[in-house]
């Protein structure tokens, strides 16, 4: 069944696995279950958490306004907690394919790839949310284009 478009954010850990290798399995394991807990408490109504992957979480909100406040709220929540790693971050407006709870489709994996172009701390988006972002006052810096994301 397609589910029509969605606003699908992807947030991973920066540093996840360095922090692995220095606190152990068990740590690293705790951080990626709270982290994923934290994602979901940032939900509001309207707002889909699709699945964690290892250290990152895959989320969607039904535009790209509802995107990017649920973006803020997650970053919000991250930054209160003591000790934890920064964030890479990843927002694109598009169609995908819904199979049971979760989603498929290009959209998903051009949220993916751009999300894993991200620093430690920063947020990329595509046009359409970068457009919503800036009609929200947020400011947005242009990037050049990243090569198969176009």
């Amino acid at each position: 069944m397609t589910v029509g478009a969605w606003t699908f954010t992807m947030i991973d850990l920066a540093g996840f696995t360095a922090l692995t290798e220095a606190h152990g399995d068990e740590y690293a394991a705790d951080l990626a279950v709270d982290f994923a807990d934290l994602a979901r408490t940032a939900l509001a109504p309207g707002d889909r958490f699709i699945k964690s992957i290892g250290d990152a979480v895959l989320l969607a909100s039904p535009d790209p306004t509802a995107g990017i406040y649920l973006t803020q709220r997650v970053l919000e929540r991250c930054a209160t907690k003591d000790h934890y790693l920064l964030t890479r971050t990843a927002l694109h407006h598009g169609p995908a394919a819904g199979r049971g709870n979760d989603f498929f489709g290009a959209a998903i994996n051009l949220t993916a790839r751009l999300a894993a172009h991200a620093g430690a701390g920063q947020t990329l988006a595509t046009d359409t949310v970068a457009g919503a972002a800036r009609a929200l006052g947020v400011p947005v810096e242009d990037l050049a284009s990243i090569r198969g994301l176009e």
